[in-house]
């Protein structure tokens, strides 16, 4: 094969990858389009927004164009939970919640600048869910979903108990949290724990970490360290190096105590019969030496 017949073949084989190439392209092309095709018109993505229990929030829904109703809803994925509706026509708002704790903010029609916005105050445990505010213009529907999620802070507590079998058992309890929070050891190799997450009917988690360590590797600060959104940094609660031994001794540590204390207040007993006895013959030893005086002293007067 000569020069000219490999540059033709190269040129082949360059064409007919171009080719190969191209139907790739149409192929992802043509199945990107039917995803956007098949994809629910209208469906929003909802906007993220996090609160603590008690505060207030606002969720804030405007549009520009020549707007018929404004309409605000509560989970509608799940129930039809209208909150208002604005028409525009009259300007008028129509409640259709009794919840004083939510109220409608701002309530305006204007081509330039159509809103109305959501006041919550304060947050329940209740109102964690979706608002929707659908907007019904000319050119058709236009929606603003916000996920509110509401943040609880738990209630943590600590405390350490010791087992029969020389075994000491920290546990670590963040109470009625949401959402969960996440509690580790440090360090982990000393001995081992185990989470318990019980989850309650009002949303909140209630997270419950022991950690079982024998007294005899005990042999450093073991600390429980709580995470939760609600917290500035994280909570610790520090096992002293020596304190299980100090505050709570074990029952074999209380056995070897009574038995030394056993041992010297036999031993304090016996030294003190052991006195009482030496010093009865004592006074023995001296009565009878006044005796044997006075008796020779009869003899010579």
């Amino acid at each position: 094969m000569n020069f000219f017949e490999i540059r033709f073949h190269s040129r082949k084989a360059v064409r007919v990858e171009m080719k190969h190439s191209m139907k790739r392209l149409q192929v992802t092309l043509l199945s990107l389009a039917s995803l956007i095709a098949l994809a629910e018109p209208g469906s929003p993505v909802a906007e993220k927004v996090r609160t603590f229990l008690g505060n207030k929030v606002l969720l804030t829904c405007s549009f520009h164009g020549n707007v018929t109703v404004i309409t605000w809803s509560f989970n509608p994925m799940f129930q039809n939970g209208r909150i208002a509706a604005l028409r525009c026509d009259l300007n008028e708002v129509a409640r259709f919640s009794n919840n004083t704790r939510i109220r409608i903010q701002s309530a305006s029609c204007n081509i330039s600048n159509n809103e109305m916005n959501l006041q919550i105050e304060p947050v329940h445990l209740a109102d964690d869910g979706n608002y929707t505010c659908e907007i019904v213009h000319q050119k058709g529907v236009h929606k603003v979903t916000f996920s509110l999620a509401v943040t609880v802070p738990p209630v943590v507590s600590f405390n350490i108990e010791n087992r029969l079998n020389d075994t000491m058992t920290a546990t670590c309890t963040a109470s009625n949290g949401k959402p969960a929070a996440e509690i580790t050891w440090h360090p982990k190799d000393l001995g081992n724990f185990s989470n318990n997450i019980n989850h309650h009917g009002n949303r909140t988690v209630t997270v419950r970490s022991q950690y079982n360590i024998s007294i005899h590797l005990f042999s450093e600060e073991v600390t429980c360290i709580v995470r939760h959104p609600a917290f500035d940094g994280t909570q610790n609660y520090t096992i002293p190096m020596q304190g299980p031994h100090d505050s709570q001794p074990t029952p074999d540590n209380l056995f070897h105590l009574y038995l030394v204390a056993g041992v010297l207040a036999a031993c304090l007993g016996l030294l003190a019969v052991t006195l009482v006895i030496l010093r009865y013959f004592d006074l023995q030893n001296q009565a009878a030496f006044r005796n044997c005086c006075i008796s020779r002293s009869s003899q010579v007067c």
